[in-house]
């Protein structure tokens, strides 16, 4: 009992510890994000911040929002910033400074103060999800289940409308 309750400790040690290097590089990636001089750079960092996140995700054993995150944001947001930026005529004058720094720091503050406040006023109820299941518990056949049944009109939707996004993208870079 005392073995198998020391083996758990030094797992959640792990986990804490792999938590906090993620969300050190994340916030250092965001970082690199905001003050970055090229967009090409910024967009570059976004995509690890992205990556990074779905590194969470895995620590949390949400392995398919994890999966979503990266095949979303990864492989479709940041490719399309990318061609978006390279496609842009003048990328040098999109990376000249503003003068809304101050603004934007001012609105930055003050949702985080928002989000501080929500969070610290909120009653979390946390719930041990090993002591309701007892073996490991897989949500993929699950949500599965749910597109191809309950859901299938809003996915085939969906799918509509990112294929007359590609659609409408290629229109707009292709050559005239």
């Amino acid at each position: 009992m005392k073995r198998e309750l020391l083996q758990r400790v030094d797992i959640l040690a792990l986990d804490l510890l792999i938590f906090w290097i993620l969300a050190g590089l994340i916030l250092a990636a965001a970082w690199a994000v905001v003050n970055g001089n090229d967009i090409v750079h910024s967009v570059v960092w976004l995509s690890t911040v992205f990556l990074l996140t779905a590194g969470l995700f895995i620590l949390a054993e949400a392995e398919f929002l994890a999966v979503i995150q990266v095949l979303v944001y990864v492989g479709a947001i940041s490719v399309l910033l990318l061609f978006g930026t390279l496609m842009t005529r003048d990328v040098e004058y999109a990376s000249l400074t503003n003068n809304k720094k101050i603004p934007s720091i001012l609105i930055c503050s003050l949702m985080l103060g928002v989000f501080i406040f929500v969070i610290v006023t909120t009653k979390f109820e946390v719930q041990d999800v090993s002591l309701v299941y007892e073996g490991y518990l897989n949500a993929i056949p699950y949500l599965a289940e749910l597109l191809l049944t309950e859901f299938v009109v809003v996915f085939e939707v969906v799918s509509v409308l990112l294929l007359a996004a590609m659609i409408g993208g290629l229109m707009l870079v292709r050559e005239k």
